[in-house]
């Protein structure tokens, strides 16, 4: 896990806006972790919960922060998952990392998929959406589930020595 997150100069992270107490704490303690172990930056959204934990951790030297509020994207609902497009995109385009912290299992019928339209499709997770665009796109992507089940029709694979963790090794592109 260490060498896939040393290998990106691009981190994109994102996950539960209401982590449970466990998860928040576990997260914390990733978060620092990954801030310890590689100098990329990190690109992530406005959101409460894991993007606002990964706005306060990492220095602003290091983090691009997408807005909503800012009107880029528009209002409504529609302007979260258009912002989060836009983060999953910009770290595609960068060849970079995904990092996720879904905080619920997998919303049944989503799977990855290149196209944001086949993602954020109402489903009632963005961050999950933002996973299934992130692996359609190519992105490699670590997760952490915690007690969640590995959703079917993923390609992701648990980390045998990292309790909780799955991987996507990505497509090169």
């Amino acid at each position: 896990m260490k060498e896939l997150l040393q290998a990106h100069k691009h981190i994109g992270i994102s996950g539960t806006r209401s982590p449970a107490a466990a998860l928040q704490q576990y997260a914390n303690r990733a978060l620092l972790r990954l801030i310890e172990t590689t100098k990329a930056t990190i690109l992530t959204g406005c959101a409460s919960g894991i993007d606002e934990m990964a706005r306060e951790l990492v220095p602003r030297s290091r983090i691009q922060v997408f807005k909503v509020a800012t009107g880029e994207f528009g209002t409504g609902p529609s302007a979260y998952a258009l912002r989060s497009i836009r983060v999953v995109e910009t770290v595609a385009e960068r060849k970079g990392l995904w990092v996720s912290f879904p905080g619920k299992a997998c919303p049944a019928g989503l799977v990855p998929s290149a196209l944001p339209s086949e993602c954020f499709c109402g489903r009632g997770s963005g961050s999950w959406a933002a996973l299934a665009l992130a692996i359609g796109k190519g992105l490699p992507a670590l997760v952490y589930l915690g007690a969640i089940p590995l959703p079917h029709d993923w390609p992701l694979a648990q980390i045998t020595d990292c309790t909780g963790w799955c991987v996507f090794q990505g497509q090169n592109r």
